[in-house]
């Protein structure tokens, strides 16, 4: 997720999108932090035609927070401990905006790992320097179609100018979607890891074209472009009538008596499809408050 949003931030400083914005930070550089050799020469192949500086470093993630001025934190939430559990992880991040774009993973976690467990809740003094902000894009960032939720509430005070950097960051690579810790987790599903579920439904509809004829990539093509109606219409596009249209306004839209598209929907409807993507989300997103 982290290549993606620094390959978003780096074609839109490329379309000069940087540069005209009021909130824009003055990037200069970028400090990258990964495991293995490999991950260097890839992120080196990846990025040694930008204009902007990537510097890599390897197993250093201490070293790479004092160097960086905003700390993007974008590992696996089960190595969150280890990174900022580790001596001189609270000092190289003290005074600074951190992102975290980890699954779950909640504010108050993070702190209680950077001050070791102590009672940090009840001495506002101690986290008054520390300036921790959720985020949740989705691989569409790389191209700059994300659609990213962003929790800048809770227990820490994050400053107006914080506020605006982050707003200025995740606008480069998508659209921004704020809410509250309550609702953070179900949301971050709805952005994210719902298209994972949607290729589920994209596959079946494809399998059912081969079996009835249609070749998988002309079928792709097909379905793909119909995808892109798809959304124009839930946003209301074409309408007599401004504002997003539901689903069931559209269904309405595309059945006749007695024809083909009802007849899907009713199978569909046997299947308990409808159910089963309900409680992909209600399961996605327990397991993200587990985390």
């Amino acid at each position: 997720m982290g290549t993606s949003i620094l390959q978003g931030i780096l074609n839109a400083k490329a379309q000069g999108i940087a540069s005209t914005s009021p909130d824009a930070p003055s990037i200069t550089k970028f400090v990258a932090c990964v495991n293995s050799m490999a991950s260097v020469q890839r992120l080196r192949d990846e990025f040694q035609d930008s204009e902007v500086r990537v510097n890599v470093i390897v197993a250093n993630s201490v070293q790479a927070m004092q160097q960086a001025d905003i700390v993007l934190l974008a590992c696996k939430p089960h190595m969150v401990d280890a990174i900022l559990g580790q001596p001189g992880a609270r000092d190289a991040v003290a005074g600074k905006l951190m992102i975290s774009v980890l699954v779950g993973t909640p504010v108050d976690k993070m702190v209680n790992i950077l001050t070791h467990g102590s009672d940090v809740w009840r001495k506002k003094e101690d986290i008054s320097n520390l300036q921790i902000v959720r985020a949740m894009p989705n691989l569409a960032a790389s191209f700059r179609e994300s659609n990213t939720v962003v929790e800048m509430g809770g227990q820490l005070r994050i400053s107006s100018a914080n506020k605006s950097i982050v707003r200025y960051i995740f606008a480069c690579v998508g659209h921004i979607v704020e809410v509250g810790p309550a609702q953070y987790d179900a949301a971050s599903v709805l952005a994210a890891a719902s298209l994972a579920f949607l290729t589920v439904a994209i596959d079946g509809i494809l399998d059912g074209g081969v079996k009835e004829g249609i070749k998988r990539s002309e079928g792709r093509d097909i379905l793909v472009t119909s995808l892109k109606g798809l959304v124009g219409l839930l946003e209301g596009k074409g309408g007599d009538r401004n504002g997003m249209k539901t689903g069931d306004e559209i269904r309405e839209q595309f059945s006749s008596p007695r024809g083909t598209t009802i007849e899907g929907l009713v199978g569909l409807e046997e299947d308990r499809v409808r159910y089963a993507y309900c409680r992909s989300v209600m399961k996605a997103t327990k397991r993200s408050l587990e985390m």
